[in-house]
């Protein structure tokens, strides 16, 4: 039986855990041979080290959203820890999260979009005015 700690201060932890700890439910559901405790903002696991494993991949992609986007609903939450296919992980990993300029008050991330606006922004790495 192994033992791991997950750090989750990079995320605000009632968005990963849920309300009355719902999220946290469904993870222990998912995984129902492992052992999870929460304490603050570290996650325990205890386990085998294959079900430890998997566990990780997917606290990590919930993690790297929650990240990006500051907000993860019920629905998207259950998908990622439904999902095994490439398809479902793809969704969630960001394509190029180099095009993001700002997140929005939502989480919604601004991009450019038209050919002028990219090259507006590629100038403006290169130069100071633009």
């Amino acid at each position: 039986m192994t033992d791991t700690i997950i750090n989750l201060e990079t995320i605000n932890p009632i968005e990963f855990f849920g309300v009355n700890n719902g999220k946290l439910d469904l993870l222990k559901k998912k995984f129902p041979l492992l052992k999870i405790l929460s304490r603050g903002t570290q996650l325990k696991l205890s386990g085998s080290p294959e079900q430890i494993d998997s566990a990780r991949e997917k606290i990590g992609q919930i993690v790297s959203y929650l990240e990006r986007n500051g907000h993860m609903s019920q629905q998207y939450f259950e998908q990622v820890l439904g999902g095994d296919d490439q398809e479902v992980i793809d969704h969630f990993q960001e394509k190029n999260p180099a095009e993001v300029l700002v997140f929005g008050p939502n989480g919604k991330s601004v991009r450019a979009r038209t050919a002028n606006q990219k090259k507006l922004v590629q100038e403006a790495e290169q130069n100071d005015i633009v």
